[in-house]
């Protein structure tokens, strides 16, 4: 589950790119990353109203892309993690 509380939008001038905000919750720095504002608005709509993963509702974003929407997790730190 997205926590949005903890990610700060902003409009850019152009209004068709956002920048998405975050502190990691690992780290604890500050991240900051620009996306396209349709994609991003459509995603987050499909993801809430149709439960679909994230890579389903964001496929052309990055993987670190979703995780810092998803987790707020930057990408030192989640390939700073061991899983096996």
């Amino acid at each position: 589950m997205i926590d949005t509380r903890t990610l700060e939008v902003t409009v850019l001038p152009d209004k068709t790119k956002l920048r998405l905000t975050r502190i990691c919750p690992l780290c604890g720095k500050r991240h900051s990353m620009i996306v396209d504002a349709a994609a991003y608005s459509a995603g987050l709509k499909a993801y809430e109203t149709q439960h679909l993963l994230v890579q389903q509702a964001w496929p052309t974003f990055s993987p670190d892309e979703r995780e810092m929407i998803m987790s707020g997790t930057c990408n030192d730190c989640w390939n700073s993690l061991s899983f096996f």
